[in-house]
């Protein structure tokens, strides 16, 4: 397996970013820009090519998310991020400001 950077952008003024096909690669990490505007991501995931998103709930029925501000990188647990998703997105708290969008980068895993 190799390390790759998925570039994920939340555009401006909207709080969810655009959808990323994983494809089963294990996700393991999650970089944010110094533009990044929220301090937490939700994460859905879609089954359809990003026509419909889900909420991520873990096996207690609590929505997954990421405790995250600008210009920082967060490890994402295995067991919750385990190759799962055929398509992803994150959406922040906040919405990103005045004309500015944010490009997360997240790494995977894969083939």
């Amino acid at each position: 397996m190799r390390q790759v950077e998925l570039d994920i952008i939340i555009a401006a003024g909207s709080a969810d970013s655009a959808g990323a096909d994983v494809k089963g690669a294990m996700l393991v990490g999650i970089y944010t820009d110094s533009d990044f505007a929220g301090a937490n991501l939700a994460v859905e995931v879609s089954n359809d090519g990003g026509a419909t998103w889900f909420d991520v709930q873990d096996d207690a029925g609590a929505d997954i998310g990421i405790v995250i501000s600008a210009s920082e990188f967060a490890v994402l647990p295995p067991l919750e991020y385990n190759g799962w998703a055929e398509n992803i997105r994150f959406v922040t708290d906040v919405a990103q400001g005045g004309g500015t969008p944010s490009t997360l980068k997240l790494v995977v895993l894969a083939d």
